[in-house]
Formats: structure tokens, sequence, C-alpha cells
């Protein structure tokens, strides 16, 4: 069965589950799990790192400045694959879409 993916624009507000737990480990990748489903789901060190960022609401556009500074060579297409990997979380329901900014 394949999942619809959420519609995820650089607007959009999202904000991580907090039901799920976050096990980082020491290359700066973590293990992302729900104690509801046992679901486990691999982050690499990005990934991670916008898990972080989104334990505080933010909308698409503004999670990518911050990942620019943090990183170097966040191009557009990085960005791209940044708003893929949102889309997928949220269809995923690890992360929550909060509204639409107009």
């Amino acid at each position: 069965m394949i999942k619809e993916q959420a519609q995820v624009t650089l607007k959009t507000r999202l904000r991580a589950n907090p039901n799920l737990v976050l096990r980082e480990e020491s290359d700066g990748c973590a293990v992302l799990f729900d104690p509801e489903t046992g679901a486990l789901r691999l982050l690499n060190e990005t990934a991670t790192a916008i898990w972080k960022l989104l334990q505080q609401e933010h909308t698409a556009h503004r999670l990518l400045q911050q990942l620019r500074q943090q990183f170097e060579g966040i191009d557009d297409e990085a960005g791209q694959q940044t708003l893929d990997l949102l889309r997928e979380l949220c269809s995923s329901g690890d992360l929550a879409i909060l509204d639409e900014l107009a």
C-alpha cells in the first residue's frame, strides 16, 4: 500500500510529533522511535538536525534558512530534498502540519 505524500510548501508550518523519542548516536545520526507503534526510523546527520529544529514550530522556509546557517552546501537541490523529507515525515505522522501561512 502506497501512502499519499503530504502537501508541504515553503509556507507550511510544521512541528515534530512530541510522542516520538529521539536517540542520538555519536556520529550525529539518530534513531527515531515511536513507542505507540514500535516503528523505528534512522536519521542521518541532516535529518537529525531537522528533527531537533522541529521541536519548535517552523515553516519549511524558516527551517531551510536555519539549515543553511548550520550546514554548507544547502543549494536548491538540497532544499528540494529537505522538502521531500518533510513530506515523507508528515505522511508517516512523524511531523504535524499545523497550517499554511498566507
